[in-house]
Order: structure tokens, then C-alpha cells, then sequence
């Protein structure tokens, strides 16, 4: 409908009965018919040197009207169907960053949010004369808008703004009045929590604008806003019923000199009145909670440092200083066997569950890997347990009585920096992508009678609700337990099958025809396994074997018919970023790319003895940044094995210290093993092109010039054959002239020839996935003989002729983003199967007709 170009705003309405859709698109306007997708009218242009940035339809005296801002403010208005200036005047400066228009009693009605600063800004409402003319501004109301749409509330036109300050307010347009709304009028960014006032439910929040606000939680309504005395920033809440009333404790924090000090203050929710003298503490304490022990009331407040853990009694004043002094990243309150209990999740040492009263240890739980950050108390029938949440992502049960894990971990967000540190055997974050994934909520409650674990992340999506999960259900379906990170095809006892490495540390193998899961799972056999970074399957000597590489450094193998483990082919330093298999003339070789320290000073690929020139004109004496390569880039080294006798074969090659590996595949030309690479500039400055280029796995010579400009890294890249030659697929932008800035590429999916450079057939565009046409993920099989490439990009998985660039079939496959593919052949048709974001279990297709099998 748009074209090769997506648009950069876009705006719809429906006019009797026909649905119709303004684009923004280079700086000018068109109006489409939706249901046709032809264009309405000629297209719409701004002044000269005063591009539009803005659109939006409404009506105005009853007919169809766009409005375009142009990047200087003025607001214009067309009628569509002819491109003439529609009868309303232009506004000049308005910046308007959200409109609505529409007809309101007889009236042509603007609502608009002006952007000239988007911290103050307020929502206008301006009225449109029937005959023509200038707008008028007949109100102004609101604050902090960030965005602004029309709706009908109870009959009468309503304003609903949603602010920088993350409140949601209503507003009655004829009157301008604020109507009440969920949660609105305050700094929603600070604690909160859930109590009750008058035996209803109630929420209480505070933030940074040193207020305590307080909600009917059924309703959403505004109860009360209570002031803090000397406060700027209300930093902890907690809640309790104590002496037959609603109590609460405030936390905020601020300096005096050179020193951070902690102030606890404890109110009377309902009368708003400070109940004894506050506590003052120096250090940082990251969190705070409050229980009623009999008669008494206790705040304990966890240190997020090494300070000691405190118990203060408001009533007497007293203060206990916990004798452990560590960081505490977690803390909660539950009853166990009737006794107020206190779990918290110290640094270095589990979870600690102790007695409220005497601060004695009931329990301490550990074997959860990594930090905690989060931990629940509750009940499983008349089992007492505690729920950990950890910076790995998972979510995990124990029973108190015994300290054991109850099941197996509870997936809530995988972390995809969890490494590996090979001095210590030991799993943990990257430092600078600590918590980024950890588990910030756990509770264990009862879901309609039945026992229940919700957990939640910080990086699920704010719209995302807890996940939820019932422990008394069987287990989950077949799957990975964490996400899947590699796929490969293949046959095994005469059946076609994929196989799927995932962070989880496992292999799992899945019929081709079925999609059901065949034998157990493939494991390195250690209680803790390595994630699986890459896998390939292969068949030498009579029999299948699975053959994967995994984050540790490990190259492991498994017999793929019965999953017996055989012995590894050999390890690296770092991790293994790729591998891939090839057989000829009875051998079957193994090629894998990983990180390694201990090759620094070879000959990297491409640099020939002698020379101080690489095949791609680069001075081998080029300088370049050794603290990135020291520390966040380690080098690529490739090593070969023979499959067949596990014996290394040829020497181990070193990539040129300038370049990183993206891909890589082995092939057969010319009757020689040739790996074919996708390479990548580890640089910004790096000189020369990147791109595919071949090498002899033998020889470690070139084989063959560089293939291809890649405007940047992208990872889809496969190798086929096509008329008996090895041929490279990957994404490329093409340029006619390379030293033109302004010049537009072709750009997408190319097939070169690997031995000798040319293209093959067409370029592949078919994805109708706009300008990028950047395939995401890409691999081979054949057809009828014939070989077929299939592709995935932004939401489309296609089959396509490498020979002609023409589409196989001419529909897409499946309206899916896949971020890995791999193919196979089941009863002579092919059968395409991957993997998209945070997928436990492959998802496999019948090329061919479109079918889902699994």
C-alpha cells in the first residue's frame, strides 16, 4: 500500500463507511483508500524548505479535512480530494505534538497538545467557525501532558491526558473540569503499597514531590494528599494494622554534610499524625518493611551496603542491630508454625529465614545461583515455603522444614548475560549488565483455592502483567526450560530432525514430520552446564552425531540415535561463537570459531607470510584500539577437527586482529574444504570493506576476492548450491558507485558465487518489509531438485529461488520474525523450522503448503 517506503506518521478516519489513511512520508502527505490502497486526491506538499512533520484527519463543516504541521509550526488545512487549502486559517507556531479533531455540537472542535515544553504543557481546545476563518482558543486546562485523546465519558466529550508524570487525568471538555480517574495527581514513580482504610482497600504512594498520597484502590479515586514536613523525596513505604488502626512508615533520605543519612517516621494513616520520634541512621538502606509482633510493632530496615540490619520498635524507641553485617538485596515478612518470621536475601550468603521476636535463624536457604533480589513467604497446602527471584531470571520454591528446592525453576525473564568464569567454575552477570534481568517480585497465595507463585522482572514490558504459575500443576509443556540460542537440521536412523541448544545448557532433537520431541535431552553431563552457543548435526561412519559448542568453550558431542555422550573434539579459552560441518570424499570435518587469548601472535587469516599487506590492501601494521581488544573484544581463532577420528586437522587460524566473526559455514569447492565467513569491522575506523570471503581450511589461503558491502553487521547468512557451484546468501547493499554518499543502494538479499565473487540471479526484495529488506535470518534446502533459500524479515518467513530471485511459493510461509532458521526434506517436500525471541520450542513448517506442524 506505501510502497518501498514505510511512513513516518500516519493518521485514519472512516467517512461514510469508507476507511481512509493519511501518510507522512519524505515531508509530504497522502490520502489512501484503505480498503483499495489507492491514493485519494494528488499528493499534499508544504512551503518550500518547510517540510511537514505532523498529520492528522477530522472533519470540518461536515467534510474530510487534513491537517499538516510543517517543522516550523504552522499547522495547515486541506481538503483531500482536490489538494486545495481547506477554509480554516493557517496557525502559525503552535508545535502541536498530539491533536484530536472532531464535531462537537454542531462545532468543529480541536483538541491539541502544544510541544513547545513537553515538562508544562497544556492541553488546548480551540473551535473551528462553520463558515471559515481562524481557529478559535476557547479553553486552555491541564499540565504535564504528554499525550491527549477525545472520548465520550458518561454522554458528555472528555479529554483523557496521560502525563509526563505518569498520572492519567479527565477532563470534561465543555467545562474544563478535572474528573476523578485511577491513580492520577501525583509522582506515581516512588514506593507503594496496599493497606486497608475503613475495612476497604486502599493504596498509598509517595515520590519525589514529597507527598503521600492515598487512593480508594477499587475506584481509583483521590482520597487524600498528605504533606511530609522537611521532605523532598518519600524513598520507602511500608504498612501495617497495629493497636486497632492503619499505620505507615515513611522512609526518605537526605545529606548533612558529607554524610547519607536513612529517616524512618511512623503515622497514623487515617488521622495523618506522627506517632513517636523518628529514627535517623547513616548509610544506604534499601529496604524497609513493618509487621505487628503481639502488642508491638516492628520496622526493620535492610542495609543495601555493609551496615548492619536494624529492628526498631516505634513504641519504645528501642534499636537492634542485627549481628550480620552484609548487604541485604531482599527482604519480606510471612508467619511460619504461627511465628512472626522475617526472610532475608543477604549478599553472598542465601536466603536467611529468622524469628521476628529474637532475631534466632529458623532456616537458610541456599543453591539459587547468583543474587537474589526478591523473596516471598507463604504456604503450599500445609507446607510453609519461601520463593526466591534471582538476577538469572528464574523465579525458585523452597520448603522451610528442609531447606530443599520444591520443582524445578520457574522461567520468569532469561538473562542473556549470565558467563561463565572458567578459573572458578562459578556462574554470574557481565558487571555492567548487573540486575538489568533479576526477578524484583515473588508471592506465593492462593488463585481461586489453589496454591499459586506470581513472579515478576525488570525488563518485562511495562504493560506486562506478573506471570503466574500453579504449583500443584503437572509439569510444563515439552520445551526447553530457557530460551533456545542455536538450531541445525539433519537425519537420524533414516528420519529427518531438528536440533535445539538453548541457555538452559541442553540439546533437545524434534522429528521434522511431527514436531514431537524424540529421546531426552542432550547434556554435558555437569550439575550446572554451560549455555549452548552452537550446534550442527552430521553423519559419518554409519551414524548421526549431534556436535555443539557452548559458552564455556567446550566442542561436545553426543551420539544423535541413542544420546550417548561421546568425547569432546576440544575446548577454547572463551566461548564458541560458531560451527558448522561438511563432509567430502568420506571425511567429515568439523570447523568452529571461538575466543582465544593464547593465538595472539599468529598470522591472522588473510595476512600472508612475508607480507605486510592482508588480501584486503589493510597495512598489517594498522593501528587499533588493544584495550578493546583486550578486555570487551577477545580474538577469533578457528580450529578443525576430523568428525570421523576427533583429531585436529590443520593449523589453528587467527582472524586479523581488525575483524570480527558474524557467520560462518563449511563448503566443498573445487574438492577442497573452504570455510565461507560473514565478517564484520570490530572497529568504526576499520579500513576497507566488509563482507564475505572464503578461505582453504588446509592452506589457510584466500580463496576468491571479498564478496559484498555490508552497510553494518547482519547476521543472516547461509551457504547453497546452485548449479553445482558453493554460493554465499547474506544481505547486501549494492552500491553503483561505493563513493557516492547520496547514492541509494540495492539493497537485500544477494546470492554470490564463492569462488569467484559474481552475483547470481536477482536480487531478493519480496519481504514487503519496507526500506530495511535486512533479513533476519536465512538458510537452504532443496526442492524438485532445485535448491530454495529461505528467509525471515520483520515479521515474514519466505522461500525464494537463489537462481531468479522469484518467490517459492508466492505467499509468505508464515507471518512470524524468526531470529534462526534450518530446513530439511520429509517425504521429498521441504520442512522449514526456527526460533523468535524468548522461544523454548522450535516452531516448524511444510514449505510447500504453509502448514504449521509444530
Amino acid at each position: 500500500m506505501f510502497g518501498d517506503d514505510e511512513p513516518l506518521r500516519i493518521a485514519a478516519t472512516t467517512v461514510d463507511g469508507r476507511l481512509l489513511v493519511a501518510t507522512l512520508k519524505k515531508g509530504r502527505v497522502r490520502v489512501w483508500s484503505a480498503r483499495t490502497g489507492e491514493p485519494v486526491g494528488p499528493p499534499l506538499e508544504p512551503p518550500t524548505d518547510d517540510p511537514f512533520c505532523e498529520v492528522w484527519l477530522g472533519p470540518v463543516a461536515g467534510r474530510l479535512t487534513v491537517f499538516a504541521q510543517t517543522r516550523s509550526g504552522s499547522v495547515r488545512a486541506f481538503t483531500p480530494d482536490t489538494g486545495e487549502p481547506a477554509p480554516v486559517a493557517v496557525v502559525d507556531g503552535l508545535h502541536v505534538a498530539s491533536m484530536v479533531v472532531a464535531e462537537l455540537d454542531g462545532r468543529t472542535t480541536v483538541v491539541s497538545k502544544d510541544n513547545n515544553d513537553s515538562y508544562s504543557a497544556s492541553v488546548l481546545v480551540w473551535t473551528v467557525p462553520s463558515g471559515g476563518g481562524a481557529p478559535e482558543l476557547v479553553g486552555r486546562f491541564g499540565s504535564n501532558a504528554s499525550h491527549v485523546v477525545l472520548a465520550a465519558a458518561a454522554g458528555r466529550p472528555t479529554v483523557v491526558t496521560g502525563a509526563v508524570d505518569g498520572g492519567v487525568r479527565q477532563f470534561d471538555l465543555t467545562t474544563g473540569v478535572q474528573s476523578p480517574s485511577l491513580y492520577h495527581g501525583c509522582d506515581t514513580s516512588g514506593p507503594m503499597v496496599v493497606t486497608e482504610v475503613d475495612s476497604r482497600p486502599a493504596l498509598v504512594g509517595g515520590g519525589s514531590d514529597g507527598l503521600v498520597w492515598l487512593w480508594d484502590a477499587v475506584s481509583g479515586t483521590p482520597l487524600a494528599r498528605r504533606p511530609l514536613p522537611d521532605t523532598e523525596n518519600v524513598t520507602h513505604l511500608a504498612a501495617a494494622q497495629w493497636s486497632g488502626r492503619t499505620v505507615v512508615v515513611v522512609g526518605d533520605a537526605f545529606w548533612r554534610g558529607d554524610t547519607y543519612y536513612q529517616r524512618v517516621r511512623l503515622w497514623d494513616l487515617a488521622a495523618w499524625a506522627p506517632i513517636g520520634m523518628p529514627l535517623t541512621v547513616a548509610g544506604t538502606y534499601g529496604h524497609l518493611t513493618c509487621v505487628a509482633v503481639g502488642d508491638s510493632l516492628l520496622v526493620l530496615l535492610a542495609p543495601s551496603s555493609d551496615e548492619p540490619l536494624i529492628r526498631w520498635d516505634p513504641a519504645s524507641g528501642e534499636v537492634h542491630e542485627d549481628r550480620h553485617r552484609t548487604q541485604v538485596t531482599a527482604l519480606t515478612v510471612g508467619m511460619v508454625a504461627g511465628r512472626t518470621v522475617v526472610a532475608t536475601a543477604e549478599e553472598g550468603r542465601g536466603v536467611r529465614v529468622w524469628d521476628a521476636a529474637t532475631g534466632d535463624d529458623l532456616c537458610i536457604v541456599t543453591g539459587h545461583p547468583g543474587p537474589v533480589s526478591a523473596v516471598g513467604i507463604g504456604r503450599v497446602g500445609a507446607r510453609a515455603v519461601c520463593a526466591t527471584g534471582g538476577h538469572d531470571g528464574t523465579a525458585r520454591v523452597w520448603d522451610l522444614a528442609s531447606g530443599a528446592p520444591l520443582g524445578e525453576p520457574y522461567v520468569v525473564r532469561h538473562n542473556p548475560n549470565w558467563v561463565h568464569d572458567p578459573q572458578t567454575g562459578r556462574w554470574g552477570e557481565e558487571i555492567f549488565n548487573a540486575g538489568r534481568y533479576a526477578v524484583n517480585a515473588v508471592v506465593v497465595t492462593d488463585w481461586d483455592g489453589r496454591p499459586a507463585l506470581a513472579a515478576r522482572a525488570v525488563r518485562q514490558h511495562a504493560t506486562d502483567g506478573p506471570v503466574l504459575w500453579f504449583l500443584n500443576d503437572p509439569p510444563a509443556p515439552a520445551g526447553h526450560r530457557l530460551e533456545i540460542t542455536c538450531i541445525a537440521a539433519g537425519t537420524v536412523a533414516g528420519r529427518a530432525v531438528f536440533v535445539t541448544g538453548s541457555l538452559d545448557g541442553s540439546l533437545l532433537r524434534w522429528d521434522a514430520a511431527t514436531g514431537q520431541l524424540t529421546g531426552e535431552p542432550l547434556t554435558a553431563g555437569t550439575p550446572q552446564p554451560a549455555p549452548i552457543t552452537c550446534v550442527a548435526l552430521a553423519e559419518v561412519g554409519g551414524r548421526s552425531v549431534v556436535v555443539a559448542g557452548d559458552k564455556s568453550g567446550d566442542i561436545l558431542r553426543w551420539d544423535a540415535a541413542s544420546g550417548e555422550r561421546l568425547q569432546p573434539l576440544g575446548r577454547f579459552v572463551g566461548p564458541v561463537h560458531e560451527l558448522s560441518v561438511a563432509g567430502h570424499d568420506g571425511r567429515v570435518l568439523v570447523l568452529a570459531g571461538g575466543s582465544d587469548e593464547d593465538h595472539r601472535d599468529d598470522i591472522g587469516v588473510g595476512v600472508e607470510e612475508d607480507q605486510d599487506e592482508d588480501a584486503f590492501g589493510i597495512s598489517s601494521e594498522v593501528e587499533f584500539d588493544s584495550e578493546f581488544f583486550d578486555s570487551a573484544n577477545p580474538l577469533t581463532v578457528f580450529r578443525c577437527w576430523d568428525l570421523g577420528t576427533g583429531e585436529p586437522y590443520g593449523e589453528t587460524q587467527r582472524l586479523a586482529r581488525y575483524w570480527h566473526l558474524v557467520r560462518q559455514e563449511l563448503t566443498v569447492v573445487d574438492g577442497r574444504f573452504v570455510a565461507a565467513t560473514l565478517i564484520g569491522a570490530a572497529v568504526v575506523d576499520t579500513p576497507g570493506d566488509c563482507g564475505v570471503w572464503a578461505w582453504d581450511v588446509e592452506t589457510r589461503r584466500r580463496v576468491g576476492p571479498t564478496h559484498g558491502y555490508l552497510a553494518e553487521d547482519h547476521p543472516a547468512f547461509a551457504v547453497t548450491l546452485v548449479d553445482g557451484r558453493a554460493a554465499a546468501v547474506f544481505t547486501e547493499d549494492i552500491y553503483s558507485d561505493p563513493d557516492d554518499e547520496a547514492e541509494e543502494p540495492e539493497r537485500g538479499l544477494q546470492v554470490r558465487d564463492l569462488a569467484t565473487g559474481e552475483r547470481i540471479g536477482a536480487t531478493f526484495r519480496d519481504h514487503k518489509c519496507g526500506d530495511s529488506q535486512y533479513a533476519d535470518a536465512v538458510t537452504s534446502s532443496v526442492h524438485r531438485g532445485q535448491p530454495v533459500v529461505f528467509s525471515s524479515c520483520a515479521g515474514t518467513l519466505r522461500g525464494w529461488d537463489p537462481r531468479t530471485g522469484a518467490a517459492i511459493p508466492p505467499n509468505p510461509i508464515a507471518e512470524v520474525r524468526l531470529y534462526s532458521l534450518a530446513a530439511a526434506v520429509v517425504a521429498g517436500e521441504p520442512v522449514v523450522a526456527g526460533y523468535g525471541f524468548e522461544d523454548t520450542a522450535p516452531q516448524i513448517w511444510n514449505a510447500v503448503s504453509g502448514r504449521a506442524i509444530r
